[in-house]
């Protein structure tokens, strides 16, 4: 007897799931739909982990960068203090999180275990407060030691910055240092900086297309400035 195949609202599911999580090239609805309806209904439960985690995300984010800056107010020497990986987990910053309390309250003259409790809840209402400057960085572009940056965030992970090397082609590079740094020293770059950046290099920023001459004068590529702008309107609307 052949299993019951995936139904049409697990299709529609899934597809709305993987939009959530900002993909853009959603798995077929047709492939899917051959899938068995156990293995859908398993990969709609993955995905919402997925957004769940996502969700959690800037809370822990907060959280994590204001421990550090807690902890830094004490003398300590932060730079010795483990940095988070590359797309770091919610598990992965909330155990980055207990190992900086404790720290802190050592730091702090405890012994690390009888006020680690109230060490966490001060740390908590400062990212809150942090969290409503708005301060911690998000997704988009940025300003970082004089370099224009783009901040991502994978679909199974925490937020991670790249930069656009013209002297590797052009791509994606990795920034290899700790977004620790780039939390607290990034600062939001509007689009004259990204235009600049593609009269510079004749390349545009966003995209990574050569531009016309046209285009060059601007800076960047029609398509994309008119996607920043909308962005730019979107986040004052």
């Amino acid at each position: 007897m052949n299993a019951a195949g995936a139904t049409p609202e697990q299709v529609d599911a899934i597809i709305a799931l993987e939009r959530a999580l900002g993909t853009t090239d959603c798995t077929p609805a047709e492939f899917i739909a051959s899938w068995p309806a156990v293995k859908a209904e398993q990969q709609i439960n993955h995905l919402k982990s997925l957004v769940r985690a996502r969700d959690e995300l800037p809370r822990l984010r907060s959280q994590w960068v204001c421990a550090m800056r807690l902890l830094a107010q004490t003398g300590a020497e932060v730079s010795e203090i483990p940095p988070l990986p590359p797309m770091a987990t919610p598990e992965q910053i909330e155990e980055s999180i207990q190992l900086l309390a404790t720290e802190l309250d050592i730091a702090r003259g405890g012994d690390g275990v009888s006020g680690l409790y109230g060490t966490l809840r001060e740390i908590a209402r400062a990212g809150r407060i942090l969290r409503d400057r708005g301060a911690n960085v998000g997704t988009g572009f940025y300003l970082y030691e004089d370099k224009l940056v783009r901040v991502q965030q994978a679909p199974e992970g925490d937020l991670y910055a790249t930069f656009r090397d013209p002297d590797t082609g052009h791509s994606w590079q990795y920034l290899k240092v700790s977004m620790y740094r780039v939390y607290l020293e990034a600062s939001p770059a509007s689009i004259g900086d990204i235009a600049q950046w593609g009269r510079d290099a004749g390349i545009c920023f966003v995209c990574g297309h050569r531009l016309t001459p046209r285009a060059r004068a601007e800076g960047i590529s029609p398509a994309c400035l008119a996607e920043l702008r909308s962005r730019t309107e979107d986040d004052h609307g």
